[in-house]
């Protein structure tokens, strides 16, 4: 078993055959065993001081919470703790209340775990594909030299390596590439690099970054509970915002709003240099739901333009998502 690093049962049948398949095979083994190792360890101390230092910045929090008396204030903190305590990952949704304090640290939390996370699944994802390869010159030396048995055994850790849970964990966590997927391949637009092109106002990106007063606008003209607050990204127009992917997308899905209905905005994407969605929101509705589709690309690029005076045109992106 390697030290801190939770086998599936495949990949210990695994282990298990390349220890009677004789030296070649044995050798093999006993270094990718002690190259998963370390990189795991690493993993594993990284996110225990990462976990203590969100938790005691929580606890200090939480202390001065109490002395305002007001329960309301302290019971988003308290769950806080007690979901740290308890390791409880990915973390539940933060109560209903929680301060703005209390979003940016979750997010600045959850952003370096799911860094410290994809790291190790880049490491062990590489060491698998080497070991494939590994394996794979051996079965065909084998082959050459007519053992053909230990071939087929070869063949079979090689199968079995492919199928092993871990590692197509491992795999998976970075075509998702956020701890948070919901499984079908979805991944936050806001986790991929963002340069902001043009802008007429003091503040363009992620809300949990702008100044509290500002927080406060558009959380309060917000008007879906179900839109978390670390998923909105301003663009107050007039703005241009360019989105360079990882990997390339074929699809988006999100939502558009205005914090003051009293604002009109015309919200644009671009796949590429291709305008693929183009909406003028006025008025109410405040918020619109868009689901597309688009040629594979690594360019995405928001404009929100006003429509006339851009005097009340709070707009925002809210969890717009790629795949």
């Amino acid at each position: 078993m390697l030290r801190q690093f939770s086998l599936s049962l495949p990949l210990c049948f695994f282990i298990l055959t390349l220890r009677l398949l004789g030296e070649p095979l044995a050798d093999l083994q006993t270094n990718f065993q002690t190259r998963c190792d370390f990189p795991a360890a690493d993993r594993d101390s990284l996110n225990t001081k990462l976990d203590a230092s969100y938790l005691s910045a929580l606890q200090t929090h939480l202390e001065k919470a109490k002395t305002t008396g007001k329960l309301d204030t302290v019971l988003p903190l308290h769950d806080e703790v007690l979901a740290m305590k308890a390791a409880k990952f990915p973390l539940p949704e933060l109560t209903k209340g929680a301060s703005i304090e209390l979003v940016q640290m979750r997010t600045k939390h959850t952003e370096a775990r799911t860094k410290i996370l994809k790291s190790h699944a880049e490491t062990l994802t590489t060491l698998a594909d080497q070991m494939d390869g590994a394996l794979k010159n051996l079965e065909s030396e084998l082959t050459k030299t007519g053992k053909i048995d230990d071939a087929l055994a070869v063949k079979q850790v090689r199968t079995s390596l492919a199928t092993d849970q871990t590692i197509l964990a491992a795999k998976s966590r970075l075509n998702s590439g956020i701890v948070t997927t919901n499984g079908e391949g979805w991944k936050s637009l806001l986790l991929e690099k963002a340069q902001v092109e043009n802008k007429q106002q003091t503040y363009v990106g992620p809300l949990t970054l702008a100044k509290e007063n500002l927080q406060k606008t558009y959380l309060k003209g917000l008007q879906d509970p179900n839109v978390k607050p670390e998923s909105i990204y301003i663009t107050h127009a007039p703005s241009k915002v360019q989105f360079k992917l990882d990997q390339k997308a074929t699809q988006m899905r999100g939502k558009i709003f205005l914090a003051n209905p009293s604002g009109s905005v015309r919200f644009k994407i671009f796949a590429g240099e291709k305008l693929v969605f183009d909406y003028l929101m006025k008025q109410k509705p405040s918020i619109h739901s868009f689901e597309i589709k688009f040629e594979p690309t690594d360019q995405i690029r928001f404009e929100a333009d006003p429509h006339g005076n851009s005097e009340f045109d709070w707009s925002a992106w809210a969890s717009p998502e790629i795949r």
